[in-house]
């Protein structure tokens, strides 16, 4: 399994690959809704980065928000890019690659923030538990 720092790593360097070259685009003529699928998209992927850096408290609910949205944002695009007759091919093939990337660094945060924050410490059998049991 991997740290969850050098995941932490790992999705920051990757929502610079996927949105970092659009950040140019907020400030251009994009609809409000490309503009706010770039800028929720890199703000989430902050927090997470954030989270799973620090192992702060927040980290499990910020890790879900990132991970949900990634999922919707990657799931909503790749149905519109696979809808849309005008794309290429090559078009359609890259954007799923980077729905499919994204989607399981988001999955891999989530599994490593579940796993990390469960139930408790594991006892050995026989071992008792402060109550006694």
């Amino acid at each position: 399994m991997i740290s969850q720092v050098r995941l932490a790593a790992l999705i920051g360097l990757w929502a610079a690959i996927t949105w970092g070259g659009r950040i140019g685009l907020l400030a251009g003529d994009e609809t409000l809704v490309a503009k706010a699928r770039i800028g929720v998209s890199l703000g989430v992927a902050l927090v997470a980065v954030i989270g799973l850096a620090t192992g702060s408290r927040w980290m499990r609910a910020g890790v879900g928000v990132y991970s949900v949205v990634t999922g919707l944002v990657w799931v909503t695009s790749g149905a519109s890019v696979l809808g849309d007759a005008a794309s290429s091919i090559q078009f359609k093939v890259v954007h799923l690659v980077l729905a499919g990337v994204s989607i399981a660094l988001a999955t891999m945060a989530w599994v490593s923030v579940v796993r990390r924050s469960g139930p408790g410490p594991v006892r050995r059998s026989g071992e008792h538990s402060r109550a006694g049991r």
